[in-house]
C-alpha cells in the first residue's frame, strides 16, 4: 500500500492504474494474521503511507502505538482514499500466478 500510495501521489501520469492483489481479504498485510493484542513497537507517527497519517485521530501523537485493529482500519481508509482519487483497485482473497501470464 505504501508503494502504491507514493507512486500514485507523485505520478504525473494521469493514465496510471494500480491493482494490488493480496491473499488477505482486506488490506493490511501481516496485520491481518496478527493476534488482537499486537501493536506497534514504535510510535505510530513513523508508520504508514505518505498521504495519510496513522495517528490523525489520537490525542498523544508523539507516543501513540497503534493496535492491530487501528492499523487494519487505517489501511481500509487508505484503500478508500486511493480508490476515490485514483485508478486504484485492491483485489483481496486471491493470488496471482505469474507463470500463467
Amino acid at each position: 500500500m505504501a508503494f502504491s500510495d507514493s507512486l500514485l501521489q507523485s505520478s504525473k501520469d494521469t493514465k496510471l492504474s494500480v491493482v494490488v492483489v493480496d491473499k488477505h481479504l482486506t488490506p493490511g498485510g501481516q496485520w491481518n494474521d496478527s493476534y488482537n493484542f499486537v501493536q506497534l513497537h514504535q510510535p505510530s507517527k513513523g508508520y504508514g503511507v505518505e498521504s495519510k497519517k496513522l495517528e490523525e485521530n489520537v490525542a498523544d501523537k508523539e507516543n501513540h502505538r497503534a493496535k492491530r485493529s487501528e492499523i487494519l482500519q487505517y489501511y481500509a481508509e487508505v484503500q478508500r482514499d486511493l480508490e476515490s482519487k485514483f485508478d486504484f483497485e485492491f483485489i483481496g482473497g486471491t493470488s496471482l500466478d505469474l507463470k500463467q501470464l
